[in-house]
């Protein structure tokens, strides 16, 4: 039963918060379905920030009905301020056959014991344009004499402020069209990046590509993880495999740089800016194989609180779902032991 003081209208603050994302999916579903109507060029929505004084007002995130070219996202002003994307003065490159260049960046730090295979990965591609740029945070292990003895590598090691300020300093550097994040102790296999230009080329409109991963146990069994890409799914967890997945420039020139103040789930916040009308594309097979334990209670807690910022996920659904989250990571963990 209703309370008579919700039935009165005024209703509590849970409800009116309910109501509040229901008026913001509503907006959502009237934006997807006035692109169908605009036609194919504005299939592609160009996203933008307001400067602080404009568009960054109040804590909550705010969506706007979009035009057919523009939708516009508002945050708080500090937020704001880190993400704005920044001028890209970097010219895009493409092979003299056209097909475009390929930007792999992998941020090290004491990861001399895995660099080696990551590295050898990349030069095994079949696909011939590809550069390969490793961001090291200043390590003491021989992560730069290795570095120094690999061929056709740019690479730089100073101190950062963690895995994701180095993508942002490697994401400076990138020349390629397309643009992979390929951690220190993941490898390609031997095809990976010629099989996604062939997808990016029969999905001309997508702008994130990924696809199934390996992730080999301690053991050495194997086990695929990583699904398409959809806004049902996604802006409850992160459905997809980010290890050596795809970004298009434009989704960095249009969204910005990566928010270093996420220490373990930067990549999921990145990918909720786009919300529901990100273009994506799905290569059902495996192209990377990780040694990384997958997954921590703190990208948990740090994707819940993407899902509330960015995604506009409301309170009540984050917290059950981190509750949920927080169970099956526990069991699994405590499964893993005893296997």
């Amino acid at each position: 039963m209703r309370s008579a003081t919700a039935a009165a209208g005024v209703g509590s603050g849970f409800e009116r918060r309910i109501l509040s994302q229901r008026k913001q999916r509503r907006r959502q579903r009237q934006a997807e379905e006035q692109q169908h109507k605009d036609g194919e060029d504005a299939l592609h929505v160009s996203y933008g920030y307001h400067t602080p004084a404009r568009g960054c007002k109040g804590n909550r995130l705010r969506l706007w009905r979009p035009s057919a070219r523009t939708a516009v996202m508002s945050r708080p002003a500090k937020r704001c301020q880190a993400r704005s994307a920044p001028d890209d003065k970097v010219r895009v490159k493409t092979s003299s056959t056209g097909k475009p260049l390929v930007s792999i960046l992998t941020a090290s730090k004491n990861a001399a014991a895995t660099l080696g295979a990551c590295l050898a990965s990349v030069q095994a591609q079949t696909y011939p344009h590809i550069e390969h740029i490793v961001v090291d945070g200043a390590s003491t292990d021989g992560t730069q004499a290795m570095l120094r003895e690999s061929p056709g590598i740019v690479w730089a090691s100073e101190p950062d402020d963690g895995v994701y300020d180095a993508w942002n300093k490697g994401l400076e550097r990138a020349q390629g069209e397309w643009i992979a994040f390929l951690g220190a102790d993941e490898a390609y296999l031997p095809d990976a990046v010629e099989a996604y230009m062939a997808l990016a080329a029969k999905q001309p409109k997508a702008e994130y590509l990924s696809s199934q991963a390996r992730r080999i146990a301690a053991n050495g069994r194997g086990s695929r993880f990583g699904g398409p890409w959809g806004w049902p799914r996604f802006q409850r967890y992160m459905c997809v495999a980010h290890a050596g997945s795809m970004y298009h420039r434009r989704l960095f020139q249009s969204y910005g740089r990566f928010d270093t103040t996420y220490r373990a789930a930067a990549e999921y916040e990145f990918l909720l800016r786009g919300l529901g009308f990100l273009q994506t594309a799905y290569l059902p097979q495996v192209t990377v194989e990780t040694r990384a334990a997958g997954g921590s209670a703190r990208a948990l807690v740090e994707a819940q609180r993407a899902k509330r910022e960015t995604g506009g996920r409301a309170e009540a659904l984050v917290a059950a779902e981190l509750l949920r989250a927080k169970t099956f990571f526990f069991v699994r963990r405590l499964l893993t032991r005893h296997a």
